[in-house]
């Protein structure tokens, strides 16, 4: 307990470390010198060289004070640079190993036989030796205290040191550190330097013994202990808070407020700080983001507010991987609205009426999986006005019963608080493209660009992540087409080199592994085989496929780091509009407010636009109204298969299972939502399994739209128990097809 006590003791011993100061660097009394008021008793004077000590006997104990170097003096200059090795022993001849320096700061000194005599003298009137002699000093003379504390172990001295550099160069059993105390100043954020110089001490690294305290002139009723025999190292040092009289200051501040109550051990808020257990908070963080921000102590962050480090949070858990945010899991960050603003850099490949681009050079994950599409009418015109821009932001896992539920009016893309954790993403890794480089199982004499776009996520290289990205095919010619594949290109391991297939019209930043083809349709379950009809593709249509697979080797990573309540694998994409306004959303038919509790089955989401070209547009789609849009179609079940069966090059890959996908959307503003596709996910599936997943992309106008939906739904119960029903059927076996929408 910090105590007024203790506190009275730190105090004298502090004021007897100015006593020696009685002296100059030759031995002659300052004229300028004045006994500190405290010091009531006796005292002896001793003085050799540039060294000096004192002796007082006062309230009951006896007290001997090491003068710090004079920096007048070469010699005793010289004496802190002997860097070598000597011995330092009790009168029993048991002996320690010191810097010698410090150690010949007593073992030479002239005065050490009369100084021992007066300490052994005063010993023998104390009435409790454990309590009897307090050794002091500040800086040099620190070190000096230290080693007279083992010539005199016998009387299990008290050692109170100011800024002292270590001096013991190897463990010792005759050093007693709980009656050691080490004070190290901070003064106007700066901390003392000295005690922070290992190299300077000695030739071998030194052992800091005793308790280790930090001083603040920023606090007044609080100091740091660091621990026993603890050697933190602070940020920020100086020479301005080595000295005493900077020092002192701070000291009787502490002392007045000990009068009152105990001292705290750690620092209160807003004082500055290195580490967070020196604040009561445990918080230790910059106040704002300017880099040259002092660290100060402060309120735990909360989930979503920046931090740098664990200690930062109430939770406990900093994401220090890409968001530097606060989450409520150990090991994944949250998703947030962080991602880079929308990039306009496209190069866009036009069909009859349509044009669909990518960004070559992207920068991020963001940008690398963006895909954009919308109306081009003239021959010439090389991108559209108004396009729809599609992207992934965020990729981590869900807990699926909390997540649905979540309201989400509230998510915003902050997904955090719908209990979703990411995995990073976009952390300095390559980013893979790939186009044009084969259209898969499409008819002859049809024409369509192909790209695929991805990056890896979590580790790779260490089975701790995966890969994720999106096939696309756009029908740029005149003929109808279709197919039951989509290609997918992809990496296996973190910064893997491109593969440059510009030689076959493709892109220089192509993933090194690919092109693979992969079911997007039915599939034999039992053979692997894909059986089902292909998706038709009409001139200037679009479509695409989610692809990726998670690489958890589900032993002990799992175990250990995937909190067991996470069963969903969760891919969010973003869908922007870019000249134009989002005029309405519906959800499986009905119109989107942001009261609207959210299904766990949307299947289908309409988004209606309005724009300065409408008539044009309207003319060019086939539109008989004003008001046109997007129509997404969710199927409820997506292929699974083991990435051993995904060969460049090789054969379809087998499909040896299916999943159920459920889907969730948040409004962003008037221009964006989010798209959550949610991947069943357990911990202990088979590692390196892939998964694709294949919605359905049409443009309709809004009575077109309503007229489907209204008998889309008097059907849905009965299809949606249908789908259930092959479903398991299908998971047992017992049916070799597996029935699914295509995409």
């Amino acid at each position: 307990m910090v105590d007024e006590a203790f506190m009275q003791l730190v105090v004298l011993s502090a004021d007897l470390t100015a006593v020696p100061d009685r002296f100059d660097g030759k031995c002659r009394v300052k004229d300028s010198y004045s006994r500190p008021l405290s010091i009531t008793g006796n005292v002896s004077y001793f003085c050799d060289d540039a060294d000096a000590a004192a002796f007082v006997q006062q309230d009951g104990r006896c007290y001997l004070s090491f003068r710090g170097t004079d920096f007048s003096s070469m010699s005793d200059i010289t004496q802190n640079l002997n860097a070598f090795r000597t011995d330092g022993c009790n009168k029993d001849n048991e002996c320690c190993k010191f810097h010698s320096g410090f150690a010949n700061g007593w073992k030479e000194r002239d005065y050490k036989d009369n100084v021992t005599n007066l300490v052994r003298g005063c010993a023998e009137s104390c009435e409790n030796l454990d309590d009897c002699l307090v050794i002091t000093g500040h800086s040099q003379g620190g070190a000096i205290a230290i080693v007279t504390s083992v010539i005199f172990s016998d009387l299990n001295p008290k050692v109170v040191t100011f800024g002292a550099p270590g001096t013991i160069v190897e463990p010792c059993d005759l050093v007693n550190s709980t009656n050691h105390y080490r004070f190290i100043n901070s003064l106007e954020s700066k901390h003392d330097i000295v005690p922070h110089f290992d190299t300077f001490t000695s030739l071998f690294k030194p052992l800091f013994v005793g308790w280790q305290i930090k001083l603040s002139d920023q606090d007044k009723d609080a100091l740091y202990v660091a621990g026993l025999d603890a050697d933190e190292k602070f940020k920020g040092l100086g020479f301005k808070a080595h000295r005493m009289f900077n020092t002192i200051p701070t000291l009787s501040n502490l002392i007045e407020s000990a009068k009152n109550a105990p001292l705290l051990t750690r620092f209160n808020n807003f004082v500055t700080c290195s580490k967070g257990k020196e604040c009561v908070s445990e918080r230790c963080a910059k106040r704002s983001k300017n880099w040259f921000a002092k660290r100060v102590c402060q309120d735990k962050a909360k989930l979503g507010e920046r931090c740098s480090d664990h200690s930062d949070c109430e939770s406990g858990y900093c994401d220090m991987n890409i968001l530097d945010v606060c989450t409520e899991s150990p090991f994944f960050g949250i998703f947030s609205i962080t991602e880079p603003p929308l990039s306009t850099d496209f190069e866009f490949v036009k069909g009859t009426n349509v044009c669909v681009g990518n960004i070559p050079n992207c920068q991020s994950s963001v940008e690398c999986t963006a895909i954009a599409y919308g109306p081009c009418f003239a021959d010439d015109q090389g991108a559209p006005e108004m396009y729809v821009v599609s992207r992934i932001t965020g990729v981590g896992l869900v807990d699926i019963d909390k997540y649905l539920k979540c309201n989400h009016g509230d998510d915003k893309g902050n997904s955090f608080l719908c209990n979703a954790v990411a995995l990073p993403l976009d952390t300095n890794k390559a980013r893979y493209q790939d186009y044009d480089v084969i259209a898969p199982g499409l008819q002859p004499g049809s024409q369509a660009t192909f790209l695929m776009n991805g990056d890896s996520f979590g580790n790779l290289d260490y089975n701790e992540g995966g890969y994720i990205g999106i096939s696309s095919y756009f029908n740029k010619g005149s003929v109808e087409m279709s197919s039951k594949t989509s290609y997918v290109a992809f990496a296996v391991r973190d910064n893997e080199t491109y593969v440059d297939r510009s030689s076959i019209g493709g892109s220089p930043r192509g993933a090194p592994y690919g092109p693979a083809e992969l079911c997007v349709t039915d599939a034999d379950i039992l053979t692997g085989e894909c059986t089902g009809e292909g998706t038709v593709l009409l001139p200037d249509t679009y479509k695409f496929s989610v692809f990726g697979y998670t690489d958890f080797q589900l032993d002990e990573y799992a175990q250990d780091n995937i909190p067991p309540n996470l069963d969903h694998f969760k891919v969010r994409m973003k869908l922007d509009a870019v000249g134009f306004t989002l005029k309405g959303l519906q959800l499986n038919g009905e119109d989107y407010t942001d009261e609207m509790p959210f299904s766990n089955d949307v299947d289908t989401v309409t988004i209606f636009v309005s724009g300065d070209n409408d008539d044009e547009i309207k003319e060019a789609l086939g539109l008989d109204t004003n008001v046109y849009g997007l129509v997404i179609d969710f199927p409820k079940l997506y292929n699974k298969g083991p990435m051993e069966g995904v060969t460049p090059n090789g054969p379809v890959a087998p499909v040896t299972s299916s999943g159920d996908i459920k889907v969730k959307i948040t409004v962003a503003s008037d221009t964006a939502i989010y798209i959550d596709y949610l991947f069943e996910y357990q911990a202990g599936m088979s590692p390196s399994e892939y998964f694709i997943y294949s919605p359905a992309v049409t443009v309709v106008n809004k009575s077109e739209e309503e007229d489907a939906h209204a008998s889309k739904k008097k059907g849905r119960k009965k299809e949606s128990k249908t789908d259930k029903t092959r479903e398991e059927k299908s998971r047992k076996g017992g049916n070799k097809k597996r029935t699914k929408k295509s995409g």
